[in-house]
């Protein structure tokens, strides 16, 4: 049913208990190979973690800070930590159009266009199956991506441009220095505070590339009317790394700054804005590590409990003949796959540490066992104590 006020409708469908069994059955494949995944995910992440921080504590051992303003032909080799303003001979935009020397300079294009939204509710029915309304409602956005409108539930009406009039870029300077150190592609990739461009370089960088005066609102150049855009309009922005002070560490190659390889393979390279010292560049780095190891912890953790639930789903599905007791099942087998999770990521974990750092890994996984062991106790103790003597 349409509401063309709001530009939205609703679709009602149902499906039939056999057909969620098949569908069910078919998500235990994809199930398994989550489950499988998440093995090596998590074992992997541990050894990135012990290598990394391995690394950064050769690093901190082994780092010395030098002047920015002189190459010391006596460091050649060595990891060094400095502090320095930026500086290019290079220009990324004419002059007239970018009046201030730029590190990099990025040109990002949106286009005014509609966007499709969908929001589903599934009701269980008696005997098994599902009734599930879906309401898909449209709405006129800005994107730097181009929604393909062809998909969308109902195009007519809805058609989106194909292209951008116009494409995304970044420039970077070919040569850059601190100081007499010059600096390489990786440490140059590091540098990334974006700011926008000034007022009258955004006007001059849009007449540039829109061809014509294009109106100027905010921090964005228009093709059309800022305030009354039609589908199919599109906007440029542009947006600058400024020459600021950095510190750097690196490893110093002759007068060049080049990532710093530690003796597990491990490279070193380490860029922040303004005056930053040694002891506080990786300070930011083992933090950033330590970060990065939960995060892929917890991603392996869940990808192993959506693996394990979609395996038992079809348990909750048989039992949806009655909702209530679908729904029972439903979150029994959600606290099993959480709580096998648990336990078989533990041990994984204990694993991975036991083949990196056995001091640590070995208690881990004596924890882990015994969590898994924890039910398995009870429920036998539970049984012993309901069965009669003899």
């Amino acid at each position: 049913m349409a509401d063309d006020e709001s530009d939205s409708f609703t679709e009602v469908t149902t499906q039939g208990w056999g057909s969620r069994i098949s569908g069910a059955l078919g998500g235990m494949v994809v199930g398994l190979i989550l489950f499988l995944i998440a093995f090596p995910l998590l074992f992997w992440n541990e050894g990135r973690a012990v290598d990394t921080a391995r690394a950064l504590a050769e690093g901190r051992a082994a780092v010395i800070s030098v002047e920015s303003s002189a190459v010391v032909a006596a460091n050649e080799g060595r990891l060094v930590h400095l502090t320095g303003q930026l500086a290019t001979p290079d220009r990324l935009a004419p002059a007239e159009a970018m009046p201030e020397a730029a590190l990099k300079l990025r040109r990002a294009v949106e286009v005014y266009q509609w966007e499709q939204n969908e929001t589903t509710t599934t009701e269980k029915d008696m005997g098994g199956g599902t009734t599930s309304k879906t309401t898909y409602s449209y709405k006129k956005v800005w994107s730097s991506s181009l929604n393909d409108s062809s998909g969308f539930r109902k195009p007519e009406g809805h058609q989106n441009p194909t292209a951008k009039p116009l494409a995304d870029s970044e420039a970077v300077v070919k040569t850059a220095s601190v100081g007499a150190f010059r600096l390489t592609g990786p440490v140059l990739n590091l540098i990334n505070d974006w700011r926008a461009v000034p007022d009258q370089a955004l006007a001059a960088l849009a007449k540039r590339d829109m061809r014509s005066a294009a109106a100027v609102q905010g921090e964005w150049a228009f093709s059309g009317k800022p305030d009354q855009p039609r589908i199919g309009d599109w906007r440029v922005g542009y947006s600058f790394v400024p020459l600021s002070e950095v510190s750097v560490v690196a490893r110093q190659s002759k007068s060049a700054l080049e990532p710093y390889r530690t003796s597990n393979g491990e490279e070193i390279v380490i860029v922040e804005q303004g005056q930053v010292s040694a002891d506080r560049l990786f300070k930011a780095e083992e933090r950033e590590n330590t970060i990065l190891t939960w995060v892929l912890r917890i991603s392996g953790f869940v990808c192993m409990a959506l693996g394990i639930g979609l395996v038992l789903r079809p348990l909750s599905v048989l039992g949806d003949v009655l909702p209530l007791l679908g729904d029972l099942l439903g979150a029994g087998t959600a606290l099993i796959a959480l709580a096998l999770a648990l336990c078989l990521s533990l041990v994984t974990i204990a694993t991975a540490w036991i083949f990196f750092r056995p001091l640590i890994g070995v208690p881990l996984l004596i924890a882990g066992l015994a969590f898994l062991a924890i039910p398995i106790i009870r429920r036998r103790r539970a049984v012993a104590a309901a069965t009669p003597s003899a």
